[in-house]
């Protein structure tokens, strides 16, 4: 999941801010989300399909960068701009591309990339 989220979220930030992204916090285990006061169903957790982020962009104000956001079709479902932390935080849900298709009488999931590659070897 967390290289979904680097491909699909965090380098198109980075790629439409035009500069790099210092991501501040990631991925948390349970001991770290409790030490740093996280809630006890923080998306930080990368449980079910959710994942966070927080970061900032050193070249741009935190609001010029949530200005920016707010124009992108990057696939979050929360952006929140902390300012007592300085971060911008980002969560979301993973979105997958399926197929399904019925094997001995079973049915299979597939990611759509890897079937089409099987399909067209």
């Amino acid at each position: 999941m967390i290289r979904w989220v680097a491909e699909n979220v965090a380098q198109p930030i980075r790629d439409l801010v035009g500069a790099p992204v210092r991501i501040t916090s990631g991925f948390r285990s349970k001991r770290v989300n409790d030490a740093v006061g996280g809630v006890a169903d923080s998306y930080h957790s990368y449980d079910d399909g959710k994942w966070a982020f927080d970061f900032v962009v050193p070249t741009m104000t935190l609001f010029d960068v949530m200005n920016t956001l707010k124009k992108s079709k990057i696939p979050f479902t929360k952006v929140i701009l902390e300012l007592d932390q300085g971060v911008i935080h980002v969560q979301g849900l993973v979105v997958e591309f399926l197929v399904r298709e019925v094997v001995s009488g079973r049915k299979v999931y597939t990611f759509l990339d890897q079937y089409e590659v099987k399909r067209n070897a």
